[in-house]
């Protein structure tokens, strides 16, 4: 058995929501509509009534959009008890013998990782230390511990690198920096054969296996509606409530008015300070001339 629309009997209203779950018309955007309901039953019509309907998605049948809420609380429980283990000492953490700092998001998306990877690893440097940066290097045709620059030269290419770790290595020119699915193996390697006293993590807030002295996590004012869903509805890696593992917490492209209050409550001891940066445009390495935005941070 299953539903059907009759079409030409929806008519906007607002008032109630109706908890079904139906196969809707392609052209029918969001909102309340008063609907006639036919029920058939083997293609016979066995009976019909006149109710009320919540339509949220456009262009996605109701069934697709269950179906996308089903994964995002299996995900959303699945994620709770990694976090579970990982505080109970359930899984492990391995440390290295340098400090580390990781900087990382709770949404899947960008945030301004990498500028801000890249401009602790500025600041380190002018206060006398030597850093080094490790990454997944997400979009590499390569997999394992990869050499992307030795801090003099370049030893991998874009394609084994992954595009931001290149990018890294490209602007700051005198900084090692390694990709691997293994943060704490590439931190090592770090240490032992270029000599770093400072280990960077891009996107790091996830890797929970590698203990962090020192974690930032980033928030994208400029995030759409359903942003602080969890995954596959929203961009969520894991429940907000996990903001407070953070140390630090910078809210990028925007301010804290445009933090949903679901967030915001998460977010202690709000000090604001406003750093701009001029970002530009690279395409293999390459320095393109392009016009764009300026990137700005919010702390």
């Amino acid at each position: 058995q299953f539903w059907k629309i009759e079409e030409n009997s929806i008519k906007l209203n607002k008032n109630t929501l109706f908890r079904k779950t139906l196969s809707l018309p392609s052209n029918v955007s969001t909102g309340m509509y008063n609907v006639k309901i036919l029920h058939y039953r083997k293609g016979n019509l066995i009976s019909q009534e006149e109710s009320k309907i919540k339509i949220d998605k456009t262009g996605i049948s109701a069934n697709i959009y269950n179906i996308a809420q089903n994964f995002s609380a299996i995900y959303g429980i699945i994620a709770t008890l990694r976090n579970y283990f990982y505080d109970y000492g359930l899984l492990k953490i391995s440390k290295v013998t340098m400090p580390v700092i990781s900087v990382g998001n709770i949404t899947a998306g960008g945030t301004g990782k990498t500028p801000m990877t890249i401009h602790l690893a500025e600041e380190a440097k002018a206060r006398g230390l030597k850093p080094g940066i490790v990454s997944r290097g997400y979009g590499r045709n390569s997999t394992g511990l990869q050499i992307v620059h030795d801090g003099c030269e370049f030893k991998g290419t874009l394609e084994n690198s992954g595009d931001e770790p290149y990018l890294m290595a490209s602007l700051l020119k005198d900084v090692p920096v390694v990709v691997s699915e293994n943060r704490v193996d590439g931190a090592e390697k770090l240490i032992q054969d270029y000599a770093v006293n400072l280990i960077l993590v891009d996107d790091g807030f996830q890797h929970r296996s590698f203990f962090r002295d020192v974690n930032i996590l980033l928030l994208n004012a400029s995030g759409k509606k359903n942003t602080y869903h969890m995954l596959p509805m929203g961009f969520l890696r894991e429940p907000l409530s996990n903001i407070r593992r953070a140390d630090y917490i910078f809210i990028t492209k925007g301010d804290r008015k445009n933090i949903p209050s679901k967030v915001d409550r998460y977010v202690d001891n709000y000090v604001e300070s406003k750093t701009s940066y001029k970002l530009k445009k690279y395409r293999d390495g390459n320095l393109v001339d392009a016009e764009i935005p300026e990137f700005e941070l919010f702390a």
